[in-house]
């Protein structure tokens, strides 16, 4: 399920939500229910400012198979991004995400901090 909605010329937002089943390693499959919310402001003209999260739950080792790693897990996701159009075709990002996953294998628990610097052209 997927909804989008521009409320003004300068600011909208989407809410994704499903539940999938989906590849994982060896054979294995991971089965999860997820939500994520966006929103998306043009501050001024050529700025642009994301806030993003996401929720998932799930469950690999579905279709186990012998040794596989068998696990429930709790992902959260926060980002945060900024954009500038410096030409038509160039634009100028700077993006923060941070992920926070537990699980009932306390191995592969972990909280990550991730910051980048895009640069995109769009060629059409």
């Amino acid at each position: 399920m997927n909804a989008t909605h521009q409320i003004t010329d300068a600011i909208s937002y989407s809410i994704d939500g499903g539940h999938e089943i989906r590849l994982g390693i060896l054979s294995d499959s991971i089965e999860d229910t997820y939500f994520r919310p966006a929103i998306n402001w043009r501050i001024v003209k050529d700025l642009g400012l994301q806030i993003n999260l996401s929720y998932e739950h799930g469950k690999q080792g579905a279709g186990n198979r012998v040794g596989n790693l068998v696990e429930t897990y709790d992902w959260w996701t926060s980002g945060l991004s900024v954009s500038y159009l410096l030409t038509k075709k160039l634009t100028l990002g700077v993006n923060y995400r941070l992920t926070l996953r537990s699980s009932d294998n306390s191995s592969r628990s972990y909280a990550q901090n991730l910051v980048g610097l895009q640069l995109t052209y769009q060629f059409k």
